[in-house]
């Protein structure tokens, strides 16, 4: 009886010590960070501060996500991944405000829950058995072909004037196509710069830190011909964005641009059923959108920075910088 009793205090003393250092290294770090941004975001508006407690929140972020990639894709562990990692933390996050938005409930309360939940969530992950911290040695090509060094400055200066080209083609006007605006010699440009940039992977003996930078230089060129050739946007797209985040930082939250129709002229029960169809596929739509429209919200009111800029350049810098290097480096991993 003694000892049986003895087991369960001493169970029942394990169960309390495993809630109390989950609740002191997990929850109240992403509480008290969260907490912040709450009162940063809905009371305060100082933007020094936002970007400050921004920083060491996806700091914190970047601590957890890192982890997963370092345990179950074999990552390096690093400062420079751990700054790239950070990028999941953002996703995660523009998900769950997507979420708030998508049921039409963006405040103060609603940042703070999905600020709370995505740190938690990611505190929580398991770590695999073989989480390592190794760090990954750079390599590098061995193969090397006539001219190799010559090459390299030849594509700086193609893509040195494929930017040129792009900049001296900016509009403020409204045209049907980016091509009316565009320089033709863009294109060519491009296609040399790659040409260029395949044979110094294929066959130069260029450093791979030097590769990567021109392959997330050779990417920015590519997505970035529409912010540097528009002063605004291209198409009304970019505007149906901007109109929705001015609404959530306003507190408004989201207003959906629902179809209508003259119930009158309707003839037949099939116009009725495309009508709702096509109201269907908008509620659908903001699914899609919510999380974008979210992180550009939160970014802007507790940074400063514009939502004209956010929308323009966000998306570009991720997929242009962000997502590049996180593939060549699991590149490297898979040692293809």
């Amino acid at each position: 009886m003694g000892n049986s009793l003895m087991f369960e205090l001493s169970l029942d003393i394990m169960v309390y010590m495993s809630i109390y250092q989950l609740f002191l290294r997990k929850m109240a770090p992403a509480g008290a960070l969260s907490v912040l941004t709450y009162f940063v975001f809905d009371k305060w508006h100082n933007l020094f501060l936002g970007a400050l407690i921004l920083f060491f929140y996806f700091l914190f972020v970047s601590s957890k996500t890192q982890v997963v990639l370092v345990s179950y894709f074999s990552f390096a562990k690093s400062l420079r991944i751990r700054l790239l990692v950070a990028f999941l933390g953002l996703a995660t996050l523009g998900w769950f405000l997507g979420i708030f938005i998508f049921f039409n409930y963006f405040n103060g309360l609603a940042v703070f829950l999905s600020f709370f939940l995505n740190a938690l969530v990611w505190s929580l992950v398991k770590v695999g058995d073989d989480y390592k911290d190794d760090k990954e040695d750079d390599k590098e090509i061995i193969d090397e072909a006539p001219n190799s060094k010559i090459i390299p400055f030849i594509y700086i200066g193609m893509v040195i004037y494929g930017f040129y080209l792009l900049i001296e083609s900016k509009t403020g006007g409204v045209v049907s196509s980016p091509w009316q605006t565009i320089n033709p010699n863009y294109v060519w440009v491009f296609l040399l710069s790659t040409f260029l940039l395949a044979a110094m992977i294929l066959f130069s003996r260029t450093p791979l830190k030097i590769l990567l930078f021109f392959v997330v230089v050779q990417s920015f060129l590519l997505h970035s011909y529409l912010p540097l050739t528009h002063d605004l946007f291209y198409g009304a797209d970019g505007w149906r964005h901007i109109a929705n985040e001015q609404r959530l930082v306003e507190g408004k939250g989201f207003k959906e641009a629902e179809l209508s129709v003259d119930k009158s002229e309707i003839r037949n029960p099939k116009s009725e059923t495309n009508f709702k169809l096509q109201n269907l596929k908008t509620k659908a739509g903001l699914l899609s959108y919510a999380n974008f429209w979210g992180t550009n919200a939160v970014l802007a009111k507790m940074t400063g920075v514009s939502l004209i800029s956010l929308t323009k350049w966000f998306l570009p810098i991720v997929w242009s910088i962000i997502f590049t290097i996180l593939l060549f480096r699991y590149r490297l991993i898979l040692d293809f």
